[in-house]
């Protein structure tokens, strides 16, 4: 189950992993970084097979994935937004530090970002303008909105992961440490 108070979870996790991956094959260029929101997911896994309705019950909401050309500068915004909130939401692509809510250290890709280069980020259009206190949308450099519902994206990853005959696994791997 998801802790909104520890941002390191392994569903969550997996989701923004799933979402990167997604976001680098759909607009065919690596996604440099992803964010979603834990709110997005309103129930656990389940252990054993996944079905359709798994998936409709972990996501009931109608969120898009979406692309956002960002510069470096407004990437570290974002993440300083992140950190000021009562829940760091579900990352992928980056290392960061929190100390007492305000961004301590920031890697993307295992590189300090750079203010000026442009980074690929994958989002969900609810995290455009408001939802969950942030504003991506503002930040960005550009924006494409897909019609490509975000509980589709993790239905085809649970479909291949069983057609491979994998088990789906996730862990914490310390991309986001918070002290206070």
């Amino acid at each position: 189950m998801n802790d909104r108070d520890n941002p390191d979870l392994p569903l969550g996790n997996l989701f923004a992993d799933v979402l990167r991956d997604f976001g680098s094959r759909y607009f065919k260029k690596p996604m440099d970084f992803a964010v979603t929101n834990f709110g997005g997911i309103r129930i656990p896994m389940p252990e054993g097979a996944v079905t359709l309705d798994d998936i409709s019950s972990m996501f009931p909401f109608k969120n898009y994935v979406c692309y956002v050309k960002m510069k470096g500068e407004s990437l570290t915004k974002l993440l300083e937004q992140l950190a000021g909130t009562q829940a760091f939401q579900a990352t992928s692509g980056a290392k960061v530090l929190v100390k007492n809510h305000q961004l301590e250290s920031a890697l993307i890709g295992g590189k300090p970002i750079d203010p000026k280069k442009i980074y690929n980020v994958t989002t969900i259009d609810f995290l455009l303008d408001g939802g969950d206190q942030l504003r991506i949308g503002a930040l960005a450099e550009d924006v494409v909105l897909t019609h490509v519902l975000l509980k589709d994206v993790m239905l085809q990853y649970v479909e291949s992961m069983e057609k491979a005959g994998k088990v789906i696994d996730s862990a914490s791997d310390g991309r986001v440490v918070m002290e206070d």
